[in-house]
């Protein structure tokens, strides 16, 4: 029977799901982070060919492999329009296994054996440090703050014009835009502390590369899966043996794309706005 498609009962929004149409406003926000996934060493890319090393000794050579951490940030008291809270991430995967907001880790920095100076030049460590000041901690692992209530300077960058003349606005952040959950009034002195409401999305909260569960891996997107498998080190990870013991459908779940955020938190602009 050929294929028939009724247009006018197709739904506005499309899939189900409302459009978003709103963005994470410029300056402080209250956030937390709420998803840590180690995403397995990748090998750095460059518009879809592998990095070569510039200069010293090494000239010439393909840059080592990287271990990429993903970052999830929800602001929950920016106003939205779709159908989940707006959020940020780190290594937004595309193209040819690039990665937009990189968060990497080299073996050196993870075996212990980079130097103090080195090390510090490592967004990793920004990350770490800022979590720290932010928290009044002394966590060592990334995933030791989640949940903790922060703010998040927000920055925003305006993309290409579209073929309708709209302007897509991303929103961005920087380890040093994380901060305490307070501010100094700039008349007064006086510090406010801001209440952080609590995260309402759907997330893999920990995936540990180490020490994977099926849990844990039934709550990250597919398009997150896919590129996870293709880690430099997935065969004969932890993952791949765990995977191997799953039924074939139980190895991903085609709904998760309907029930975690997107990582795009750009809303389209007005010509000339």
């Amino acid at each position: 029977m050929a294929v028939k498609v009724d247009v006018d009962a197709l739904p506005e929004e499309g899939a189900g799901k409302s459009n978003e149409t709103m963005v994470i406003p410029e300056g402080p926000n209250v956030a937390r982070l709420v998803s840590y996934v180690e995403m397995g060493f990748h090998t750095p890319i460059f518009q879809g060919k592998p990095i070569k090393i510039t200069e010293g000794k090494r000239a010439g050579e393909q840059k080592d492999d990287e271990f990429i951490i993903r970052l999830g940030f929800e602001f929950p008291a920016a106003e939205h329009t779709g159908d989940y809270p707006l959020t940020l991430w780190t290594s937004i995967p595309y193209g040819k296994g690039e990665f937009v907001n990189k968060l990497s880790l080299s073996r050196s920095l993870m075996e212990g054996t980079l130097s103090k100076q080195f090390a510090a030049r490592a967004k990793y460590v920004k990350y770490l440090e800022a979590f720290k000041a932010a928290t009044g901690t002394n966590h060592q692992s990334l995933d030791a703050f989640l949940d903790e209530p922060l703010i998040i300077n927000v920055t925003h960058r305006k993309g290409k014009p579209g073929k309708d003349g709209t302007v897509p606005i991303y929103a961005n952040m920087t380890p040093d835009g994380i901060n305490k959950p307070e501010m100094k009034h700039p008349m007064t002195g006086k510090v406010e502390v801001f209440e952080v409401p609590p995260a309402t999305g759907t997330y893999c909260k920990v995936f540990d590369w180490e020490a994977p569960t099926v849990e844990a891996w039934k709550a990250i997107p597919k398009f997150i899966q896919d590129v996870m498998k293709k880690a430099t080190n997935f065969n004969g990870s932890a993952l791949e043996a765990m995977l191997m013991d799953l039924p074939d459908d139980e190895k991903t779940d085609d709904k998760e794309s309907d029930t975690t955020p997107p990582d795009n938190t750009g809303a389209p602009m007005k010509p000339g706005v």
